[in-house]
């Protein structure tokens, strides 16, 4: 346990240092869950979507799990986080895309004082939102359920420039008409 603890934290530094360096490969997306062990979710969907559907993406599964490792790699491009190859994969990995276990593709580090895209979807609700009213986000450090908790008085910047919130009208007009009782 401390040893790989040790391990760990050594590929942590050489990653935080290697990441200011490394050039990205535009269009290189990696995609992980679960802590690296497993192969589910939304990230899972996704990257399925991309293999099967025409796009522009170079895309790879990074997993801790040798099992999973060595059963996924006859099927989908997959790669070993504790190889050379998964190391490299993360550091020239334009994108990074994981569900809420961000240790599943990387090796934990996330430094202070630099931005990182963080793309995600959030738990479908069927809302109606009328005239002068207005939606909120709420951003938290931390979900109770799903992530380590950090020191109170962790601090997040958010770069509202550069960031977007999509929300979908699903259904149709019809279907809208209904839900306001036209």
């Amino acid at each position: 346990m401390i040893l790989n603890q040790t391990f760990g934290l050594c590929l942590n530094l050489i990653l935080a240092i290697l990441s200011f360096l490394v050039p990205k490969e535009k269009n290189r997306l990696l995609f992980g869950a679960r802590r690296g062990g497993n192969f589910y979710g939304n990230p899972k969907f996704f990257f399925m979507y991309l293999l099967n559907n025409k796009n522009p993406f170079k895309c790879s599964w990074i997993t801790s799990d040798k099992t999973l490792f060595l059963r996924l790699k006859e099927k989908i491009p997959v790669v070993y986080l504790y190889s050379w190859e998964g190391f490299s994969c993360i550091l020239r990995s334009e994108f990074l895309i994981f569900d809420s276990y961000p240790l599943g593709i990387s090796y934990g580090f996330i430094l202070p004082g630099k931005f990182y895209k963080v793309s995600f979807d959030l738990m479908p609700d069927d809302q109606i939102i009328k005239a002068g009213q207005q939606i909120g986000l709420i951003i938290f450090s931390s979900d109770k359920e799903f992530t380590l908790h950090p020191k109170a008085g962790t601090e997040l910047t958010v770069d509202l420039d550069g960031t977007t919130l999509t929300l979908p009208v699903v259904g149709d007009v019809d279907t809208f008409n209904k839900a306001l009782g036209n």
